[in-house]
Parts: structure tokens; C-alpha cells; sequence
């Protein structure tokens, strides 16, 4: 015989998906301040590549 869930029950249910709900927030706001270090990164190394590409082709024009 099933049981109806009891309001306490049914309670605890939603405060549990609320705190699931609550830490996936709180893992996808880490990974997205990851890829925003990741992206800053990329940029800096293509400012980098741009500027020594653009010495080696001014190194070759002398």
C-alpha cells in the first residue's frame, strides 16, 4: 500500500531541490569564472603573437 506523501514529506522534498537548485547555481557560476580566466589568458597570449609577429615582419623589412 502506497503511502500519500505527508505535507512534512512533501516539505522536505521541495527544500532539497531547492538546495540542489542552489549548488548548481553555485557550479556553473565557478565555471563561468573559470572560462572568463581562460579567456583573458587566450587574449593575452594573442596580443603577444600579434606583437611578435608584427617585429619579425617589420625585422624583415630592414
Amino acid at each position: 500500500v502506497d503511502k500519500l506523501p505527508t505535507l512534512e514529506d512533501e516539505q522536505k522534498r521541495k527544500c532539497d531541490a531547492a538546495y540542489e537548485a542552489a549548488e548548481e547555481t553555485k557550479r556553473q557560476q565557478k565555471s563561468s569564472e573559470e572560462i572568463k580566466k581562460l579567456i583573458k589568458i587566450a587574449n593575452k597570449e594573442e596580443r603577444k603573437f600579434n606583437l611578435s609577429s608584427r617585429v619579425a615582419e617589420l625585422n624583415a623589412q630592414e
